[in-house]
């Protein structure tokens, strides 16, 4: 194992982003959900109008322009009841128009916080470094697998990536390219983010998933979208607009942390002593710096306190508003082919459900 954190990082992510294109099609030859000729179906929307369909402003009834069936009957006058063609030919009726929109877009959101690089951040490979393994992993697993399983069931794709405040996004061309270019964005996106890191610890970054959030409302999508995060940023930054996302499109969060994340340990005396409280990351918003400094008891516990208040409020508002909560990094385990397995299988199970 090489002792060199970015040395490591980069040999990790670039393994990750050569061999999932291929364990994705192993994983979708076991999938029996998964097949190309399978047509995206009618999602089971909860807005309260139907699917494809957005209401406009009411206008009134013009036989040239619209068919009978258009005719707001909720709202109908008086005189209606007497002489329902005379009301419409002397534009006494109304309707509500409707645009036909599209749900066949699945959209993968990638927040690509400093949180994300928990473990990696110190310039040493630590035992920290070993277990946040899992979190990188659960973060390329989760983007290869709903990315993959998307496209084969014939959804158009877009990816969205979001960092401090910035975003850029990739879609059209062949799903396999914009597969390849998705995970390799996501490596090149992380592994400068440590560099800078290192060279800077000072630096300080903009809390992002409002923005990575924003940028789907702004572009007036309706589709799925996979949102993919450790959800770290405080939840009041990001929750609002969440909701509103949830309301216009159907949601899928992906969820990456490590249980440690929002469980960090406390240290003792003892762990004072050795040295274990001077850290470069842990229970921190690492966008707020990578300074070295000490973890004190009432710093980690209030850390803890409020990372478990935002997370019971994230499941809270995912059960409220019918979007699909899944803890990534819990089927991730051990052995990194069987892990992507699982997480390949919690992405077609989610989009089963919506078929």
């Amino acid at each position: 194992m090489l002792t060199d954190n970015a040395g490591y990082l980069d040999a990790l992510t670039s393994e990750l982003a050569r061999v999932l294109p291929r364990w994705c099609d192993q994983a979708a030859n076991s999938a029996r959900l998964v097949s190309r000729s399978q047509t995206v179906g009618e999602l089971r929307s909860r807005r309260v109008v139907m699917r494809g369909a957005e209401r406009h402003e009411p206008r009134d009834f013009d036989p040239d322009e619209h068919e009978p069936s258009e005719i707001d009957m909720g709202r109908l006058p008086a005189e209606a009841a007497t002489d329902f063609v005379g009301a419409a030919m002397n534009g006494k009726l109304r309707v509500v128009p409707a645009v036909k929109t599209v749900e066949s877009e699945f959209t993968v959101v990638v927040d690509l916080s400093r949180s994300i690089l928990e473990g990696f951040v110190s310039r040493e490979r630590t035992e920290q470094g070993g277990i946040a393994d899992a979190k990188i992993n659960g973060l390329f697993f989760s983007a290869a697998a709903f990315f993959h399983v998307a496209a084969r069931i014939g959804f158009q794709m877009r990816v969205l990536y979001s960092l401090d405040k910035q975003w850029r996004r990739d879609l059209g061309g062949r799903p396999e390219a914009l597969l390849a270019k998705m995970l390799a964005g996501i490596r090149d996106v992380l592994t400068a983010s440590r560099n800078r890191a290192e060279a800077d610890p000072g630096n300080v970054q903009h809390f992002n998933l409002h923005t990575a959030l924003g940028v789907p409302l702004s572009l007036q999508a309706r589709g799925v979208i996979a949102v993919l995060s450790d959800f770290l940023d405080p939840f009041a930054t990001y929750g609002a607009i969440l909701g509103r996302l949830a309301g216009r499109n159907h949601v899928i969060l992906a969820d990456v942390a490590l249980d440690r994340d929002r469980s960090y340990p406390v240290p003792t005396l003892k762990d004072q002593f050795r040295g274990f409280m001077e850290v470069r990351g842990g229970a921190r918003h690492l966008e707020q710096g990578t300074q070295t400094r000490q973890h004190f008891k009432s710093a980690v516990q209030k850390w803890n306190f409020l990372a478990q208040k935002d997370h019971r409020a994230l499941v809270t508002l995912a059960q409220r508003r019918g979007m699909r909560y899944c803890p990534m990094t819990a089927a991730v385990g051990a052995g990194k082919q069987e892990g992507f397995r699982r997480c390949y299988r919690i992405a077609a199970a989610s989009l089963g459900q919506l078929l």
